[in-house]
């Protein structure tokens, strides 16, 4: 089980298939984002999943509040940036956004079962059934 923690841990460099242009996305930043000065280094999680949250244990809860409420101010404000603008068309894949993640959750979700529950057994089927858009 240590081999395999060690081999999770951690950053690595981007795979290609998901590389992008991190000059274009420094340029955007230099431009758009007060304060920015800095060389950006884009590396990606050894273990798959983007989830830093254990980087937060020990902060009351107002500030974990905070910080995801800071969060989820960035991301909104990012699903506003014309990425044909910023030369980021390329990066990654265009539509059927909510299916993929869908798909992607359910995977995840059963993956990680140990107990059946009836009401998500019910949630994946409904949203495997139903056209989604976004």
């Amino acid at each position: 089980m240590r081999a395999m923690s060690e081999q999770s841990a951690g950053t690595m460099p981007v795979l290609e298939h998901f590389r992008f242009d991190v000059g274009a996305l420094q340029h955007y930043m230099r431009q758009h984002v007060e304060g920015f000065r800095g060389e950006l280094t884009v590396e990606q999680f050894k273990g798959g999943q983007s989830n830093p949250t254990f980087a937060l244990t020990g902060l009351s809860a107002a500030e974990r509040g905070a910080i995801y409420d800071e969060m989820n101010r960035v991301i909104a404000t990012l699903h506003g940036v014309d990425v044909a603008a910023v030369s980021l068309t390329d990066f990654g894949r265009s539509g059927n956004y909510v299916t993929r993640q869908i798909n992607c959750w359910s995977k995840q979700y059963l993956a990680s079962q140990t107990t059946p529950i009836d009401a998500m057994d019910r949630l994946s089927a409904w949203t495997r059934a139903e056209p989604l858009t976004a």
